[in-house]
């Protein structure tokens, strides 16, 4: 189980990226056209590459926003615009977000609130924590086994997790499917339930 034990935010202007303006761009096209993704209220109608997002209150027509600004999903920013700012920002008359970041150097995430919470720096879990195998391996199995050997009780869903949350594993050895892993626990660890 997690519990949460919320840091301290730090209030931190951030430059709007060129691949963040493009999008919200196109967004404030599609206000300014009534496209149905901007009058309707959802999370995620709209999307590219890297963020996605919707009206989140039609009532003050505010947009919340998810976007990652690197590789990967653990490094987000989370924030709310206004039709209003996304104009300003496409017209290129707001060049930065003022947001609230993550305490943890290593984190990277941002958020509209200093009240938000960090899914990976403002919970501790309850239960132990996996031993990562160390050292280099030739194989995602070679991995995999290794990691069996340190956390013979770990699900497979625990080792993909493990796998994924480490850095440049899964460009350099590719990913895991739950059949493989599943597969892997079962010869690492024939005994298992």
């Amino acid at each position: 189980m997690r519990t949460a034990q919320p840091k301290t935010k730090v209030r931190t202007e951030v430059a709007i990226p060129d691949h963040l303006r493009s999008f919200l761009a196109d967004v404030n096209k599609l206000i300014a056209a009534g496209d149905e993704a901007t009058t309707t209220e959802s999370d995620d109608l709209l999307q590219c590459q890297s963020c996605y997002g919707g009206l989140s209150d039609p009532a003050q027509g505010t947009f919340s926003f998810t976007f990652f600004p690197g590789e990967g999903t653990r490094r987000k920013w989370l924030f709310d615009l206004r039709a209003s700012d996304i104009a300003a920002i496409a017209a290129n008359t707001m060049t930065s977000l003022l947001l609230w970041a993550c305490p943890n150097p290593d984190c990277g995430s941002m958020f509209a609130s200093p009240d938000d919470l960090c899914i990976d720096c403002d919970y501790v879990d309850d239960t132990p924590a996996h031993s990562i195998p160390q050292g280099s391996h030739a194989t995602r199995r070679e991995w995999a086994l290794a990691y069996y050997s340190l956390n013979p009780t770990a699900h497979p869903l625990m080792m993909i997790g493990d796998f994924n949350g480490a850095p440049g594993l899964g460009k350099a050895l590719g990913n895991f499917s739950l059949a493989e892993a599943a597969a892997l626990k079962s010869e690492a660890v024939p005994d298992a339930d």
